[in-house]
């Protein structure tokens, strides 16, 4: 079947469009749009453990564990935006620019076990304190998403807090463009959390090794 006529690949685009276009209206209008909206905040994972939402929680797992990561690619509003810059990379115009762009650019790389989980096991350290987990929020994907929007949109941070924030997102941004969702395969404690339930997930790509 081509992309094109997948209905599948369809409602998993538009449904990562709006949460996008939704998640960023929440952030920079909330009192406006958090009746019709809110929702879409309550359904990001970390934010739904931190306010012990068991609904919420319950509700990401248990489609991580029927179809893999759909929460990084549909729900995440940071892993929606890696989507878009991946395409970007993949443009034809780009690959005048050398190997490191077109849609073959990215090769099989080991999983880098320790990196992650050290990751994860620090994520959740500084989440416990309340003087440290500011520092944990700069990992957190809907977190780091929602820093970068508002410093778009809005003068509350310091110059110092501008510079952090700019320099995380593009970084984030760039992995994308040169390496694919090495950010949320990586680096991200969500995407990490996750990926230990979508090994048993009932649908889930499989790679022919040929």
């Amino acid at each position: 079947m081509k992309k094109s006529s997948n209905p599948l690949r369809a409602l998993r685009i538009a449904l990562a469009c709006a949460f996008l276009l939704g998640i960023t209206l929440l952030i920079v209008d909330a009192t406006t749009v958090r009746p019709y909206l809110g929702w879409m905040a309550k359904l990001q994972f970390w934010p739904s453990i931190l306010g012990v939402t068991l609904l919420s929680t319950s509700l990401i797992l248990l489609l991580t564990l029927a179809v893999g990561r759909i929460y990084c690619s549909v729900i995440c509003p940071l892993g929606v935006l890696q989507d878009l810059f991946i395409r970007l990379g993949n443009a034809k115009w780009l690959k005048k620019a050398g190997k490191h762009f077109g849609a073959n650019r990215f090769r099989p790389s080991e999983e880098m076990k320790v990196l992650r989980f050290t990751l994860l096991a620090l994520f959740i350290v500084l989440s416990c304190f309340p003087i440290t987990a500011v520092y944990a929020h700069f990992l957190e994907p809907y977190s780091l998403f929602g820093k970068a929007v508002a410093a778009v949109t809005s003068s509350y941070y310091s110059w110092a807090a501008y510079g952090v924030v700019a320099a995380l997102f593009l970084l984030v941004m760039g992995m994308a463009l040169l390496r694919g969702r090495l950010w949320c395969n990586t680096l991200c404690p969500v995407g990490t959390t996750l990926s230990i339930f979508s090994r048993f997930a009932v649908i889930r790509p499989v790679i022919d090794a040929e």
